[in-house]
């Protein structure tokens, strides 16, 4: 053992990680989520909930969606991310800017122990418009599933979101089911 010497260091390189940013993590509550047609039987559930120890995917909760049938129409549940006026911008509740740091991709965890393959559209309203994004689908055969949307073709809209629209089975009619969904989030940033 020596307390003195030389050592040399040479090019070390310090780089920014991917920028991802949790928009809803359902730890404490779902505000900002809110019910329509179908959709309406929205609550926290502490028995299924995604957990794979990365800093967008930890916790002990998800938000249970239950609809008993749906006909062929456009039912679908929302969520508002300007709902906590307190929360310093750009964390949870006050998040409006999904463009910030170059995000272009919106991750949602899905699971359904009643429902596969299970299509999910999702819509942005900004203050510039409303748009489609895309169409997920879920095929996790009752197992969590990372469903994931581009948004890059409506960033303009995605700047200033004002409600994220979730259409589970847009135009189609169903039966009834149940699914968690968790870990709302962003990533593509750099």
């Amino acid at each position: 053992v020596t307390n003195r010497g030389t050592f040399w260091i040479d090019d070390i390189a310090l780089t920014r990680a991917p920028n991802t940013a949790p928009l809803e993590t359902f730890e404490s509550d779902f505000y900002g989520w809110a019910g329509g047609g179908s959709f309406t039987n929205l609550g926290i559930s502490t028995q299924q909930f995604q957990n794979s120890g990365t800093p967008t995917s930890l916790g002990q909760q998800a938000l249970k969606i239950t609809w008993p049938s749906k006909d062929a129409g456009y039912d679908n549940f929302t969520y508002t991310p300007l709902h906590d006026t307190n929360a310093p911008p750009g964390r949870i509740g006050r998040y409006t800017n999904l463009t910030l740091h170059g995000n272009s991709v919106a991750e949602l965890w899905v699971k359904s122990a009643t429902d596969n393959n299970l299509p999910i559209l999702l819509k942005f309203t900004g203050s510039s418009g409303t748009s489609d994004v895309s169409t997920a689908i879920y095929t996790g055969a009752g197992g969590w599933q990372k469903l994931t949307w581009n948004f890059a073709s409506v960033s303009t809209i995605a700047a200033k979101l004002q409600t994220l629209w979730v259409f589970p089975y847009p135009g189609a009619a169903d039966d009834g089911g149940t699914m968690f969904i968790d870990n709302l989030s962003l990533s593509g940033g750099s």
